[in-house]
């Protein structure tokens, strides 16, 4: 009997990169998972909640939950930042409320994707013969602080890509955090310059990332800017490591 898995999809994916959702699910069933995907999913609120607004915020959750938490299966999701807003925040949100006790079960069942398929990623034959372009590696805030799984995002690097060492001041936030790059767009351009400069400084023109908010950012300045540099999720080279990937 396979595996099942419930597959959150997230905004960014939704709306600007289906590629890397057709991408996950390829890499799901490959390893032996059953992929269910709720209808009628939207967003997880986050960009309300950073903004302060509550009651919006718990609107959107509030539906998120009722979407997904009868699973009894684990839910996996493409980015970071979700992740973390479902595990550790929708708790907060709902405290003393009528719907802690969902939060709280919806938030055992969530898992970033590329945590969620580690040791799957580590069984494939590794991806880093010689000829392969040099790849950096931009580790997520949330990734990296809130959900502690920067290891698991070096080693999917490691094996599925000829992996840089990770760039200097690789802690330093890319300048994205959601509305933080609307409301403060001027210190978030200058975040971004000195994250992509410090990417290219690896010697690539390609980095990886588990989130799609940053990714999105960084490809959004890099264009801008004319910049040889290109961020791809890491699901996608996983996808391409196994000749799945949605996009050629």
């Amino acid at each position: 009997m396979s595996k099942q898995v419930l597959f959150f999809s997230t905004c960014i994916v939704e709306h600007l990169y289906p590629n890397i959702g057709m991408d996950a699910l390829a890499v799901l069933k490959h390893f032996g998972y059953q992929v269910q995907l709720p209808k009628y999913q939207s967003c997880c609120g986050q960009p309300a909640y950073n903004s302060g607004a509550k009651t919006e915020a718990l609107s959107v959750a509030r539906a998120t939950i009722d979407t997904l938490a009868n699973s009894s299966v684990p839910i996996v999701v493409p980015s970071a930042s979700c992740a973390d807003m479902l595990i550790h925040h929708y708790p907060k949100l709902f405290a003393n409320t009528d719907y802690q006790e969902k939060a709280e079960r919806l938030a055992r069942s969530t898992f970033e994707l590329i945590s969620f398929l580690s040791s799957d990623i580590q069984s494939l034959p590794s991806n880093t013969e010689k000829g392969l372009e040099p790849t950096a590696l931009h580790i997520s805030c949330s990734a990296r602080r809130a959900l502690n799984c920067a290891e698991h995002w070096q080693r999917a690097s490691e094996h599925s890509s000829n992996s840089t060492d990770e760039p200097r001041y690789a802690e330093e936030c890319c300048g994205f955090g959601g509305t933080f790059a609307v409301k403060a767009p001027e210190i978030s351009s200058v975040m971004a310059r000195d994250k992509c400069e410090q990417l290219m400084n690896t010697g690539a023109q390609s980095f990886l990332t588990g989130d799609c908010g940053c990714m999105m950012h960084l490809n959004g300045y890099a264009k801008k800017q004319a910049y040889k540099l290109q961020g791809e999720h890491l699901i996608t080279r996983v996808a391409k490591q196994l000749g799945l990937a949605y996009a050629k």
